[in-house]
């Protein structure tokens, strides 16, 4: 903006902070030319990010060979740290015993971990390190039974705040199980393009008489369609997106997977999970950003091999959910 903004080095950082801005380029100077050095080692760790990283085999290769604690899903850095008093590998974890770290109270001695938590990291160390291929049921659940069920997707391009892809598998039970794949594509950046894909989209479902079961994987599907719905208003009201999301019949996969099951797996993503039961996607390189890079491609060139293997990254999304609710029943180990 052309503005000058004056940092003053030498004041703390906040009014509650002792530590001065020029300390901690010092301190953290230090460390970077003692790495340089090799007087110290870093410690990789694996987090939602790393997929996207040029050194993400390399970091996960070191954490595997150093059974390091960030292979236990969804634990952070902070938890990670706090454990280190404890334990400092998977299998150190998983060999302690959690009853001796909480007290009468149900309270740990360890910042940020309470007794769930210990409890929680405790069971997906032991998965990790006894090799069992098998997931873990710990709290029963049921699935809806309907004729119709669809298996839910969307591509979306944050650069360009679109949502330029709809993708359903709709698989009816008396029709032996077949498949088919619904696909409600933008044919371009714009808006019109956009509103249009959306609107065949609720077109396709209002026809289906609400008569389904849905699936999709996380809150991301509900937090787009909100901002579509205020985005493109006429096409949908609030209440029937609402609906849409949040009945008996509509299933967030992702959080009954983490309320009711344990995986022996390093995330719980529906890639990794879809993996570990065996499937694997039509594309060498799966991922949501490549997806946006040949949609980008596509809307200049209007390659039908690109518009084909967006569609194929799409639907191979959807089938893997509908690969997790047909795990077989003899591999299941209930608590």
């Amino acid at each position: 903006t052309g503005k000058m903004v004056l940092y003053e080095l030498d004041k703390p950082k906040s009014k509650t902070a002792k530590v001065t801005w020029w300390e901690e380029y010092e301190e953290v100077l230090m460390v970077t030319r003692n790495i340089l050095l090799k007087k110290i080692q870093t410690k990789p760790a694996l987090g939602s990010t790393c997929k996207m990283c040029v050194w993400y085999s390399n970091c996960k290769k070191t954490c595997i060979d150093g059974d390091y604690l960030s292979l236990i899903p969804e634990l952070g850095r902070a938890k990670q740290d706090a454990l280190e008093g404890l334990a400092s590998t998977v299998h150190e974890l998983a060999a302690l015993d959690p009853e001796n770290h909480i007290d009468a109270k149900g309270k740990v001695n360890l910042p940020g971990i309470g007794e769930s938590t210990l409890r929680k990291l405790h069971q997906r160390a032991g998965l990790l390190s006894s090799g069992s291929k098998d997931m873990l049921v710990t709290t029963p659940y049921t699935l809806p039974q309907r004729n119709i069920e669809l298996y839910f997707d969307i591509e979306t391009d944050p650069t360009q705040n679109i949502v330029y892809l709809h993708g359903v598998v709709e698989r009816r039970n008396g029709d032996n199980g077949n498949t088919k794949f619904h696909s409600f594509l933008a044919k371009g950046v714009s808006n019109n393009e956009e509103r249009e894909a959306f609107q065949k989209f609720w077109d396709y479902i209002r026809s289906l008489g609400g008569h389904f079961a849905v699936y999709y994987y996380s809150k991301y599907e509900r937090t787009q369609f909100r901002n579509l719905m205020k985005k493109f208003p006429g096409i949908v009201d609030e209440d029937e997106l609402e609906y849409f999301f949040d009945n008996d019949a509509s299933i967030d996969l992702y959080e009954l997977v983490k309320k009711h099951t344990e995986w022996p797996t390093y995330n719980y993503s529906v890639k990794t999970l879809a993996q570990h039961l065996g499937f694997n996607w039509r594309d060498a390189n799966p991922s949501g950003a490549a997806s946006i890079q040949w949609f980008n491609e596509w809307c200049k060139d209007q390659s039908s091999e690109k518009m084909q293997r967006i569609l194929d990254y799409n639907e191979d999304d959807c089938i893997a959910m509908m690969v997790l609710i047909q795990v077989r029943t003899s591999r299941l180990h209930q608590r």
